[in-house]
């Protein structure tokens, strides 16, 4: 993201299309990364999402019209709210309602090669070991299958007083290595040049990143 133009853009696409916006008038640009990777995509395909806390990101994709829809988060809706099937019903308004599951998205039962999306918006910087979450994630999707990533970046690199981190660019380049180590190959050619620090969160200003990698086969 380069610019609050990008998030007004973002914004207004989705208006236009009729799509439920994000909680986080920001992350609506992350919404329409996913939306602008898979408007073609068949919506009998099955989407994981890793790390679906607010479920905005299914709500999201329900409308889209995909039918097929799993997510898991140690929160998904709340520390203290235990009806999950209340909640998800009253979230999502679609008939193609997620299924979704309480747990650490790293240590699912999912069988091997289920999927043919997995989702990760806002998730890695939070503390998520990399090379265990490419892993986990190539061994949920199916050959050929897609992962898309949104997180916090900023070309250089931006001291953290909390734990959630911002990733720069040797990081995401690192992050790129450890994805081809795990068998994905990215889905673009370069990382963007950010010149404009759009958020401000926790004293700090940076920007966001969208990244998608596919699974065996070359971007």
């Amino acid at each position: 993201m380069s610019s609050w133009k990008d998030i007004g853009n973002a914004t207004n696409n989705i208006r236009e299309k009729g799509l439920p916006e994000h909680g986080d008038l920001r992350k609506n640009w992350d919404l329409w990364q996913l939306h602008e990777n898979v408007s073609n995509f068949d919506d009998n395909i099955t989407i994981f999402d890793f790390g679906c806390s607010g479920l905005f990101a299914l709500n999201f994709l329900s409308e889209m019209g995909f039918k097929n829809l799993y997510g898991i988060d140690l929160y998904p809706l709340s520390t203290y709210i235990e009806d999950l099937a209340f909640l998800v019903k009253k979230k999502i308004k679609n008939r193609n309602t997620p299924k979704i599951s309480r747990g650490n998205a790293l240590n699912n039962n999912f069988p091997n090669g289920f999927f043919d999306l997995t989702v990760s918006i806002s998730v890695i910087e939070h503390g998520v070991p990399l090379k265990q979450f490419f892993s986990e994630v190539s061994r949920i999707l199916k050959e050929d299958g897609l992962l898309f990533i949104t997180t916090d970046y900023w070309p250089q690199k931006i001291k953290s007083p909390s734990k959630r981190h911002i990733f720069y660019y040797d990081e995401i380049i690192k992050m790129i290595n450890i994805a081809k180590e795990c068998g994905f190959n990215p889905c673009f050619d370069s990382i963007p040049d950010s010149k404009n620090r759009v958020i401000f969160c926790r004293g700090r200003w940076y920007t966001f990143l969208c990244t998608t990698f596919k699974k065996g086969l070359e971007g």
